[in-house]
């Protein structure tokens, strides 16, 4: 094949520098290298390099001796088994791989085929909403295949094929292009030019909606089998709007209906018509389905024959269920639906940065030293429980800052009536304990409810102070106590230093 493109052998071998002849002990795997790369057997004397070069290789004679002093029965049991890995299901082929001879395990192409086994496993076991994660985190070679991009659009993750047919620079896969526009037939308007100029994909995408005919470019709209497909869509268009009471509903059973009166799936085949009262009532019961159940599917709204074998239709446009099909208590369903899924994201959001945070502290703790780590845990119990204003019930402990003059407080979680003064759990009413209250009496405000918020600010400065010093009276060694006190100085500015000084 090579023949008008490279010279002959013999042209070839004269223009390479003179080399030393092998020895005795590698005359034998030279040989069969040279066999192997079909050089010319009187090529063989002469070094291993040489015959690389002939053979149109890379001169790695270490790597390439060793791939070609395998047996033939090695070589047919590889072939064997790549061919039972291309045949079994990709994502439970990892099991073909520990019954794989010891050889087998160290080829590369097997390597890669177990890898890309291990990712499609993987992508069909994770949560939807961490799919974009997992996708980033492969290598390029698994995210440029075909068969992982395959398992992402079916597990409804399709951003990667996506942008490979908006990129004019990238390879794209006709299946996977078909598949993707057969659900998203509007992603015609954004691909690449070479996408636009595939007749096949223009009439799948145009079966479905005739307006993206004018995507493509002028040879694929003048093509007769592309007009014919949108002609066929347009007619069908206009029998639906035209169509006056001769539709049935596939679910009640009722009759007689018009087009607006209901929805026709955009299934290929049979297009299955759903009346308007039936869908508000499939709305309203997928409002109560749990949060998981939702997240599958996005939130979007399908034919209710979608899954079955006979409808492949994609989901119905959030805009067009609002306006045509739903009453209002299905559009409260809907946006019943919408809102747990956006709250549902976001504390999924929350709980992953606190996760992150609360994984980097104790990571933290780890490296430290004991002393340090001692510091660490009295530090964080001094900024909790004496620093921080909280609700005195030891179920709540909510933190509170607010305080507009009366003393007689009630937390907003567990309603729970305290004193503002000295945080003393009052039960159900605190105003009989404020007008008793010592620290009220040491403020200037005896018998009273109400105060100034610096009084309030004042009694909570001497509290925090006279706790503080009782807390760091009871450590014994004083390096802790001194180490605490300095990783405290930030906090200190607004109590009185010169008693935690004499303490510490």
């Amino acid at each position: 094949k090579n023949a008008e493109k490279e010279p002959p052998f013999s042209t070839r071998f004269r223009s390479l520098p003179p080399s030393a002849p092998p020895s005795a002990s590698q005359k034998l795997p030279i040989a069969r290298a040279a066999v192997g790369l079909q050089v010319p057997r009187r090529f063989a004397t002469h070094s291993l390099e040489f015959c690389l070069v002939l053979g149109g290789r890379e001169p790695d004679p270490a790597a390439q001796l060793g791939k070609m002093t395998t047996t033939r029965a090695q070589r047919r049991a590889r072939r064997e088994y790549l061919r039972k890995l291309q045949t079994a299901d990709l994502s439970k082929s990892a099991h073909l791989f520990k019954k794989a001879p010891a050889f087998l395990k160290k080829d590369p192409q097997v390597a890669h085929f177990l890898k890309k086994c291990r990712a499609i496993a993987l992508i069909h076991r994770q949560d939807p909403q961490v799919l974009s994660r997992t996708y980033a985190a492969l290598p390029p070679m698994l995210r440029r295949d075909s068969d992982i991009l395959r398992a992402l659009l079916e597990r409804g993750y399709d951003e990667p094929v996506v942008e490979q047919l908006k990129d004019p620079a990238a390879k794209w896969n006709r299946d996977l292009a078909k598949q993707l526009l057969s659900q998203r037939p509007q992603i015609l308007k954004m691909a690449s030019p070479a996408v636009r100029g595939d007749k096949t994909l223009v009439m799948l995408a145009v079966q479905q909606d005739a307006s993206l005919l004018s995507c493509a470019p002028a040879s694929i709209r003048r093509d007769t089998d592309v007009v014919r497909a949108a002609a066929a869509q347009w007619v069908d268009e206009l029998q639906n709007t035209c169509q006056v009471r001769t539709l049935e509903c596939g679910i009640c059973g009722r009759d007689q209906l018009g087009p607006l009166q209901g929805y026709r799936c955009s299934n290929p085949g049979d297009r299955h018509f759903t009346c308007n009262e039936c869908i508000s009532r499939q709305v309203i019961s997928m409002s109560k389905d749990s949060v998981g159940r939702l997240r599958r599917s996005k939130g979007r709204i399908f034919c209710p024959f979608h899954g079955t074998p006979g409808c492949k239709s994609g989901p119905i446009d959030d805009a067009t269920l609002c306006r045509y099909h739903l009453c209002n208590a299905g559009f409260a369903a809907l946006q019943a639906i919408k809102s747990r899924l956006v709250t549902q994201q976001v504390q999924w959001e929350t709980q992953q940065v606190e996760k992150r945070k609360y994984e980097s502290a104790l990571l933290q703790q780890l490296a430290m030293s004991p002393d340090d780590r001692a510091i660490h845990v009295a530090y964080t119990y001094v900024v909790e429980n004496i620093l921080t204003l909280k609700c005195p019930r030891t179920t709540c402990r909510q933190a509170f800052v607010d305080f507009e003059g009366c003393f007689a407080l009630r937390c907003s979680r567990c309603s729970v009536a305290f004193c503002a003064a000295c945080l003393c759990d009052c039960d159900r009413d605190a105003h009989e304990h404020v007008r008793k209250c010592a620290l009220m009496a040491e403020a200037g405000h005896p018998g009273s409810y109400f105060g100034p918020k610096e009084k309030f600010l004042d009694i909570q400065r001497a509290r925090k102070t006279r706790l503080l010093c009782e807390y760091m009276s009871s450590i014994p060694d004083r390096s802790l106590r001194r180490g605490l006190y300095a990783r405290l100085r930030p906090h200190l500015t607004e109590l009185n230093k010169d008693k935690l000084s004499r303490v510490v």
